[in-house]
C-alpha cells in the first residue's frame, strides 16, 4: 500500500483483496470446525442425557419389583422390568443387552453383567448399566473425527428395614403395593 495521498490504483486493491479471501478462507473452516464440533458434541451430550435417564427408570423399576410382594427375590421380574424400561426410554434391544458387559457389575449377575445385584439371597442394591451405543458424528465426519461411545450407569438402593408408623392411615397399616395407581379420600372412603 502506497502512502502518496492519492487513492490505490487497481494493482494495489487486488493484490489486498487477494490476502483478505485467505484469511476468510481459512477462518471459515475453523469456524465450520467448531461449529461441528458444538453440535456433534451437543447430539452426544443428549444422547447421553436419555441414556442416564433409561438407566435410571430401570433400576428403580428393577428395584421396585424385585420383591414383589414377598420375601423371596424374584431376578427374572426385576431383569424383565430393568430391560423394558430402557426399552421404552432408550430403544434398547434384545441384542444389546445380550452384548453388553459392565467390569462395574455388583457381586450377582443372574443373566448379563449390565443388571447385577448386590446379593444372590437378599440384594438390597440393583445396579443397571445400559448397553453402551455409539453416537455417530454428523458433521465432524469430515474432519476425522468418527463420534463417540456412550452409556449410563445407576444403582437404585432398597431399604427393607422395619415397617413403617402410618402416619396417615387412610389405607391401614403395613405395607401396601399402591404401585403408580391413585389413591382418592373423600369423607373416610377409599376410591
Amino acid at each position: 500500500m502506497v502512502l502518496t495521498g492519492r487513492p490505490a490504483g487497481p494493482a494495489e486493491t487486488a493484490g489486498e483483496a487477494g490476502a483478505v479471501a485467505i484469511v476468510v478462507a481459512v477462518f471459515a473452516v475453523v469456524m465450520f470446525g467448531l461449529a461441528s464440533l458444538v453440535v456433534d458434541l451437543g447430539i452426544a451430550r443428549d444422547t447421553r442425557r436419555q441414556a442416564q435417564n433409561a438407566a435410571d427408570s430401570s433400576a428403580l423399576a428393577a428395584a421396585q419389583v424385585l420383591y414383589g410382594v414377598g420375601s423371596t427375590p424374584d431376578f427374572a421380574a426385576a431383569t424383565a422390568a430393568a430391560k423394558s424400561y430402557a426399552s421404552a426410554n432408550f430403544v434398547t434391544t434384545a441384542a444389546e443387552w445380550s452384548s453388553c458387559s459392565s467390569t462395574a457389575a455388583l457381586s450377582y449377575s443372574p443373566t448379563t453383567s449390565c443388571i447385577s445385584f448386590d446379593s444372590a439371597t437378599t440384594p438390597n442394591l440393583v445396579q443397571i448399566v445400559v448397553p453402551e451405543r455409539q453416537v455417530a458424528s454428523f458433521f465432524g465426519g469430515m474432519l476425522g473425527y468418527s463420534g463417540m461411545s456412550v452409556n449410563a450407569l445407576a444403582r437404585a438402593t432398597l431399604n427393607r428395614g422395619t415397617r413403617p408408623v402410618c402416619s396417615f392411615c387412610v389405607i391401614g397399616t403395613g405395607w401396601h403395593n399402591l404401585q403408580n395407581g391413585y389413591l382418592v379420600v373423600q369423607k373416610g372412603d377409599i376410591w
